[in-house]
């Protein structure tokens, strides 16, 4: 689910979000994944990301520490999984450029240094919000 050209959501199609006013607002899904299912997803700014969750929590990310954490395979051995690149490494002027869901689960980033193979799973990113709350 992604959105059209009139900033509104359609199911089953990648397409990016337009612009830092643009939101998508994916399906609902059941009360036990709260935690880990968006209701809103929303670019604030050139590199800033807002998620709201179904249990109400808000989870604001910037682009050069995702781009610092990506899950790819380039950014983080595959057979260890110890990470390759690390958020020190990026620069902080890294913005988003492309912003699409995958699927039901995920979110695709296309960085302004052009990076662009990770997907990075709503549990994931719930996994990465540095709130007081998700620190305890």
């Amino acid at each position: 689910m992604a959105l059209d050209e009139r900033n509104e959501c359609k199911p089953d199609r990648a397409q990016p979000v337009r612009d830092e006013r643009s939101e998508c607002k994916p399906d609902r899904a059941q009360p036990s994944r709260n935690a880990t299912t968006p209701t809103k997803i929303k670019k604030l700014g050139p590199g800033e990301l807002q998620i709201l969750w179904a249990d109400g929590h808000e989870t604001r990310h910037l682009a050069p520490l995702l781009r610092g954490l990506c899950p790819c395979a380039s950014c983080q051995d595959e057979m260890t999984g110890k990470r390759v690149v690390l958020p020190i490494h990026i620069p902080d002027t890294i913005e988003f450029k492309k912003i699409e869901l995958v699927g039901q689960y995920a979110v695709h980033f296309e960085f302004s240094d052009t990076h662009h193979t990770g997907i990075y799973s709503f549990e994931y990113l719930r996994h990465l919000c540095r709130c007081p709350e998700c620190a305890k």
